[in-house]
């Protein structure tokens, strides 16, 4: 019932700043229907997604094929050697990208729809480099939470990135994420930094 209010709420508000119209019982249906559908499958609640669904509209997204673009859009990030300051290599073609680590983050929450295409783009970015990195550096800072899909992602990257000389390292990890990670298994494989450049100047 919560997660109705909540999903409304967000609802109308939007539906406010847009100028249209939200018809609250069609919304009802909608996850109810959807909800069924997943309990006869053995899929995943439905929630809403309502902060998701508000950070797609404050970026100008007006369809769900703007959550499907954003999740696989992984932004190389360069160093500001001015203001340390981290930003998009091919916007900021002054700054300083690191010599042996490929910095990397998802345009976005990383979850079980993008999961599979982040690991595939992680690994393509790896092999792609004129010289082999020594370390891929991901920015979870947009990670709040993570699902299992995300973990298992994670810990699939390991063993791939580590045959060919390369470590896998994640930056700015929230508390809780950090949590998952350790009851996933992962923090005991993987080098987990608390800023980017903490990730990128660590040592082996």
């Amino acid at each position: 019932m919560l997660v109705s209010a909540e999903g409304i709420g967000v609802a109308r508000a939007l539906a406010a700043s847009g100028g249209y119209r939200v018809d609250t019982n069609r919304d009802l249906v909608a996850l109810g229907g959807s909800n069924l559908l997943a309990g006869l499958s053995q899929g995943f609640v439905q929630l809403g997604g309502s902060s998701q669904t508000a950070a797609v509209v404050r970026g100008g997204g007006k369809t769900q094929l703007a959550s499907l673009v954003g999740a696989v859009l992984i932004l190389l990030l360069a160093r500001d050697p001015a203001t340390g300051a981290w930003g998009r290599a091919d916007r900021h073609p002054a700054w300083e990208v690191p010599v042996e680590a490929v910095v990397v983050r998802v345009d976005g929450p990383s979850f079980y729809a993008n999961a599979a295409v982040v690991k595939q783009y992680v690994l393509e970015l790896a092999r792609t480099e004129d010289a082999p990195p020594r370390a891929v550096v991901l920015d979870m800072a947009d990670d709040h939470d993570v699902d299992v899909e995300t973990l298992d992602m994670l810990n699939e990257l390991v063993e791939p990135l580590s045959r060919a000389g390369v470590e896998l390292r994640l930056a700015a990890v929230h508390a809780p994420v950090v949590e998952l990670l350790r009851r996933g298994g992962l923090t005991a494989r993987v080098r987990i930094e608390p800023t980017l450049d903490a990730a990128v100047d660590a040592r082996a």
